[in-house]
């Protein structure tokens, strides 16, 4: 029975490792969505400003 324990440990360290690798991944994703809306707000402001060179 002592096996079992040590393999649910095992594996529930695992889950945890792999749920702070799926945030610090969601946080990536978020932190990119955000450039590229601040990329965009920019491009918009140019166009309404009659700035098209980009």
């Amino acid at each position: 029975m002592e096996l079992f324990g040590k393999i649910a440990d095992l594996c529930q360290a695992l889950v945890v490792l792999l749920l702070v690798f799926q945030v610090s991944a969601l946080f990536r994703s978020v932190d990119r969505l955000r450039k590229k809306g601040e990329q965009l707000e920019n491009r918009v402001d140019d166009i309404r400003h009659g700035n098209r060179s980009r």
